[in-house]
């Protein structure tokens, strides 16, 4: 059997850099931030605990999308969004947006061609998206034309496979993403090389009265998929889905993001990534002390903090979690691909560890792959 593993990596981030101030309103020293939020002007005070300490804060007041015990209704009240409290729920301290002027295609051109990888090579594209330019033609399709990727479909003796997929699929797309690349590179002959990418801009479907508006960022990131050497690359890999979690995190009849029951993401969302770890491992021989390297979704640091308590309390070993959500965000289905990249390019991920990239996003889904090392390949398609 053939075995598919990485040979490029690349990622674009959103160029404005959005600090926690824009959402509290509020600077580090007292003063009012000059760049804020412009559709929350009122200002109010709350309690929040940070560090088991109870403190009085200062902020912009957001609506509270919360749902009550029935599950049937909206609540009306009104909750302080500060500095501190974002930081403490989420773990982040700042986020990249787009511009006005940008749209997911001119990231995910940007995305590819860090890569450095030569886009004529490519055989497929599979892209995850949520917030997609427009329904059809595909970003897949906008990327070939971009990147002048020419397939004739229309004359038999010129005919060339090329595969062109988006889809959504939210916070583990790219996981899923890579393990359709991975069956269809494995297929043999049809497909050598296949782009799997995440690219929103979710910005642009956040209520910015909500106080969940703080969390998502804009970015899109990927890798390319290719043969590599036995015993090397994607090992096993899982998909998992609980429809009982689809009113958990969905985007709503206006368009916007809504997480009405985050205690039940947070719950369920740290146990199906840990889960998704251990079964990829069980699936190939692997002892889950093995591995050096999980790279998850970045959901939340809370989260991801847990994710590793657990997997070292349970596994008595060491494991290590890779975290860039301080600065990064939440960026839903290009998050683990962006965290990829920068372990990958940061020289933290070594070029024959052993790693898992586990997700779980809206639905509820999961998605995870156990994969040894990444074998790069240069600008002209040579092993580096």
């Amino acid at each position: 059997m053939v075995n598919v593993g990485i040979v490029a990596t690349g990622s674009y981030l959103g160029p404005r850099i959005i600090p926690n101030s824009y959402f509290s309103g509020i600077m580090p020293d007292g003063s009012l931030a000059e760049d804020r939020n412009p559709y929350v002007t009122e200002y109010g005070e709350g309690i929040i605990k940070v560090e088991d300490k109870k403190i009085r804060v200062r902020g912009l007041l957001y609506q509270d999308f919360g749902r009550d015990e029935k599950g049937d209704h909206y609540l009306d009240k009104r909750v302080v969004v500060s500095n501190e409290g974002i930081e403490t729920l989420t773990g982040i301290k700042e986020r990249r947006w787009a511009y006005d002027s940008q749209k997911n295609i001119d990231f995910l051109v940007e995305a590819f061609k860090n890569t450095e990888f030569p886009a004529d090579s490519l055989d497929g594209i599979i892209v995850a998206s949520i917030t997609s330019d427009r329904s059809f033609s595909s970003l897949p399709n906008l990327l070939q034309e971009k990147m002048g990727i020419v397939r004739n479909i229309s004359e038999r003796d010129k005919f060339r496979d090329f595969l062109a997929l988006e889809y959504q699929a939210a916070c583990y797309g790219f996981t899923h993403g890579l393990d359709q690349a991975r069956l269809l590179i494995q297929e043999g002959g049809r497909y050598k090389f296949i782009f799997v990418s995440g690219c929103d801009i979710l910005s642009r479907i956040l209520d910015k009265r909500d106080k969940d508006y703080d969390l998502l960022a804009d970015t899109s990131a990927g890798a390319v998929f290719g043969q590599v050497k036995k015993g090397r690359g994607i090992l096993a890999t899982t998909m998992g889905s609980d429809g009982r979690g689809s009113d958990w995190v969905y985007m709503d009849e206006n368009g916007y993001f809504r997480m009405p029951c985050g205690k039940k993401v947070y719950k369920n969302g740290s146990q199906a990534m840990e889960t998704g770890v251990e079964v990829v491992c069980d699936r190939a021989g692997v002892d889950v002390r093995d591995v050096k390297w999980v790279i998850p979704h970045q959901a939340n640091l809370r989260i991801l903090n847990q994710i590793e308590k657990d997997l070292q309390e349970r596994h008595k070993c060491n494991i290590q979690v890779y975290k860039n959500i301080d600065r990064v965000g939440n960026t839903s289905a290009s998050s683990c691909a962006a965290a990829l990249n920068e372990a990958i390019r940061n020289g933290t991920l070594g070029p024959d560890d052993l790693f898992v990239l586990t997700t779980v996003g809206a639905g509820m889904n999961s998605s995870a792959a156990l994969i040894l090392g990444y074998d790069l390949i240069n600008p002209l398609g040579q092993a580096a």
